[in-house]
Formats: C-alpha cells, structure tokens, sequence
C-alpha cells in the first residue's frame, strides 16, 4: 500500500501544476503550493452588501452589518461576494492576466473563488462586458474568461450578451469614486432575455462598486429578478 501512496505522490507532483508565485509543486489541483495558498490575503468581514472593509472600521469584524453609505443609498445589487482582497500578490495575478495575456491565471483566480467562497443560488452568470475598442486592444474579455470557468465549474449557463456597453470611457482606475459614478450613467444596458432571472454579475475587481451598480440597475431595468456581484477580489 505504501508503495502506490507513494507513486500516487509522484505522479501528482509530477503532473501537477507548478505554483506561480514561488515555483514549487502547486496543490489542490491549482497552480499554487499549499503555503502561498494560505498566505493569500483572504477577504472576510467588511459591509454585508458592498463587502467593503474600510467602511466598517470601529465595527468590529462587520459581519452582518451594513456600512453607512449602503444604508443611506442602496446599491442596485444585492451583496457582492469577493475571495479576496485586492493586496499583493493578488493585484499582481489580476495585472498579469488582464494585460500580459495570461490566460491562463483566468483558472487559477476562478479556482480561488470556489475554493473560498460559497456562492448562493443563481440562474445564470454574466460578466461585466468590456467596449469594443478595450476589446480589441486587449484581445480579450477577463470578465467573460472568469465566467467560461466558472460556469463550467457550477453547471451554470453564461450569458455574455445579456448586458452591453454603449459607449468607451476612461479607465475607471484613473477616477475618483465620485467621478466614477458620474462617468457610470447610461453606460451599461440589459437584454430583456434576463426577465425573472436571478444573476450574478462576475468580475475581477471590485473598487468603488460603481460599475457594479450600474450593471446591476441596467439588469434590472431589464427584468431581473436579482443581481449578485461574485468577484475575484475587493479593493
């Protein structure tokens, strides 16, 4: 018996992805070694809407409790549900999967989010869509490649041309939150294929909230049911 453990050991260290953040032999199927899996800077606690954790500073944990801004104007989606929080080395996995096209850190980010959270219930996952010129510049859409994973990992159907985008604007990063929001009006529109679907909306940031907001209430103008933000991480 200990002999077969023993090849089974080979041949899973053998076969199995090398971990991208110090090269050794990943774990769990994933391309991380079990340490820098549980050195990864985890999400807990923060608004049990917006999950942001600098609004529940002198609250405790937050666990269940609502910041203030979400009390005083309630975003159009429901919770959003992240893995982790937008630190090193997770901002540097998320730049180089958006901008050094490397696909295939789209699996891994996908992966930690099932392995942290548990997501309710939905009907159908839609990625938050990108403008035809960041498109094309870009090649790809990280949301939609979260979303193939993801999907097929849940046995859910993706739809990605439930939710469009009317117009380029500026890189969201460059604003400030209330420049964001303003710049955010009109922006996104719903398909009306999304009538009574409960959805989650997956990206793989989550900042100020307001382009999650703004996608949420395009769904809902639509005729979803309900919107749910899953995101990689939360900054």
């Amino acid at each position: 018996m200990k002999v077969y453990q023993y090849l089974d050991q080979l041949w899973g260290r053998a076969f199995s992805p090398s971990c991208v953040l110090c090269q050794g032999h990943g774990s769990n199927g994933m391309a991380l070694c079990e340490h820098c899996l549980q050195q990864l800077p985890w999400h807990s606690g923060g608004c049990c809407i917006c999950a942001d954790r600098v609004a529940m500073r002198g609250l405790g944990s937050g666990h269940g409790l609502t910041c203030g801004r979400c009390l005083k104007s309630p975003p159009a989606f429901r919770r959003v549900v992240p893995a982790l929080k937008y630190s090193t080395p997770v901002d540097l996995l998320i730049r180089d999967y958006k901008f050094n096209g490397r696909l295939h850190l789209g699996r891994l980010l996908s992966d930690l989010f099932l392995y942290h959270c548990a997501p309710p219930e939905v009907d159908v996952l839609v990625p938050v869509p990108l403008h035809s010129n960041r498109l094309r510049l870009r090649g790809f859409n990280q949301s939609v490649e979260l979303c193939r994973f993801l999907a097929r990992a849940l046995k859910l159907p993706l739809e990605a041309d439930w939710l469009s985008r009317t117009r380029d604007s500026v890189a969201q990063s460059t604003l400030l939150a209330r420049d964001r929001r303003r710049s955010m009006a009109g922006l996104f529109v719903g398909s009306r294929s999304v009538d009574h679907q409960h959805v989650a909306l997956v990206d793989d940031v989550v900042t100020t909230g307001s382009t999650a907001n703004a996608c949420a209430l395009a769904l809902l103008r639509a005729g979803a049911a309900s919107v749910q933000v899953w995101s990689i991480s939360r900054a």
